[in-house]
């Protein structure tokens, strides 16, 4: 069996995260319940805590952009980037309905980002590279 490219993989997880994606924000209703959710969860807290409320921020891969609105409530310049137009679009609800002003969200291929160097300050991505073609090597 040939190796599929990152093209073919990315089609393929497309389809089904564009069908379902996830997570909602079904138990989010307010930017507050969003920061309750988030204190419930180490990797949120962490963050939170490390990243300077001024940061440039990157989410690469970011899904429904949770942790885009929660770290931009705190006045940090947070984008998220994902493949999945769904997911974004749950997000970028979230941040028009209660104005989280600084969340930014943008359908890209992360393997081609369009942003300059030094654009940000963090750059992170997480439960991502197990949907491309070549995790390991990636």
């Amino acid at each position: 069996m040939r190796p599929q490219s990152i093209d073919e993989v990315a089609h393929r997880v497309r389809q089904f995260y564009e069908a379902c994606s996830f997570p909602g924000y079904e138990e989010v209703e307010t930017p507050f319940d969003l920061a309750e959710k988030a204190g419930r969860g180490v990797y949120m807290q962490l963050l939170d805590r490390r990243l300077p409320w001024s940061a440039r921020v990157l989410d690469a891969g970011c899904g429904t952009g949770q942790l885009v609105n929660f770290l931009s409530m705190m006045e940090r310049q947070v984008v998220g980037i994902d493949l999945w137009y769904n997911s974004l679009r749950k997000g970028q609800a979230l941040k028009e309905r209660f104005e989280l002003g600084s969340a930014r969200f943008v359908q890209m291929n992360l393997f081609r980002p369009a942003f300059r160097e030094q654009s940000f300050d963090y750059v992170f991505s997480n439960g991502v590279l197990h949907h491309t073609a070549d995790a390991v090597r990636r």
